[in-house]
């Protein structure tokens, strides 16, 4: 097309701002975030129902990092630092597979001293094998822990 432009055959590019086809549009006006009251009545109820107290520590990761729930879930205590109180993003878990992040880089997101006690107790309460307990994941479920 541009050749034709070129060569005086059409005046302009009909294509030039199609983009690419079928792509989605990102509107990012249909996200509803929880307010801090809302989420301060889940991390309550979530800590003190005994249904749900499993889940406290995951719900609390999700709302004091901001990690996305693939990343959750891929996490792995040898990417915990209790003592600087930071953790570490190097994986994601999305369609059934481990992979990378979004962006294919790590981060490190900072810990809350409340998240960092509840992974701590978390931690203690599980029975690791002690020969590999870096590569243990963080959150699992009865058929895998």
């Amino acid at each position: 097309m541009n050749q034709a432009i070129d060569d005086g055959i059409i005046l302009a590019n009909p294509a030039h701002s199609l983009g690419r086809i079928g792509k989605k549009e990102n509107d990012n006006g249909d996200i509803n975030p929880l307010t801090r009251d809302e989420l301060k009545k889940l991390l309550d109820t979530a800590q003190v129902d005994k249904e749900l107290s499993g889940h406290y520590p995951f719900l609390l990761l999700l709302a004091r990092t901001g990690v996305r729930l693939g990343e959750g879930l891929a996490l792995k205590w040898n990417n915990i630092d209790f003592n600087g109180r930071f953790i570490k993003i190097e994986r994601t878990f999305s369609k059934g597979r481990i992979t990378s992040p979004k962006n294919g880089k790590s981060r490190t997101v900072d810990m809350s001293w409340q998240l960092s006690d509840a992974l701590l107790k978390l931690k203690k309460s599980r029975i690791v094998v002690p020969i590999d307990e870096d590569s243990q994941w963080v959150f699992t479920n009865s058929k895998v822990a």
